[in-house]
């Protein structure tokens, strides 16, 4: 699931639309690596991946987005 969604924020970046993922207007990237609520997004399956603090698990999603996925996950 980690990676599918890691593969799912990193497309409009991959296709070219923006220089980084959280540009990108129509993805929840953004809402995953800041404090930015949606009542329509959960991000706790794909958090709660990661340990520490809401803000550390933000920033470890971060990491393994931006390494395309090849992070070790703690």
């Amino acid at each position: 699931m980690l990676k599918i969604s890691s593969y799912i924020h990193l497309n409009p970046l991959e296709s070219g639309l923006v220089r980084q993922a959280k540009e990108y207007r129509w993805s929840s990237y953004r809402h995953y690596v800041s404090k930015i609520k949606d009542p329509l997004i959960s991000h706790d399956e794909i958090l709660n991946c990661f340990t520490g603090l809401q803000s550390e698990k933000r920033l470890k999603y971060q990491e393994f987005v931006e390494a395309k996925g090849r992070v070790t996950i703690s």
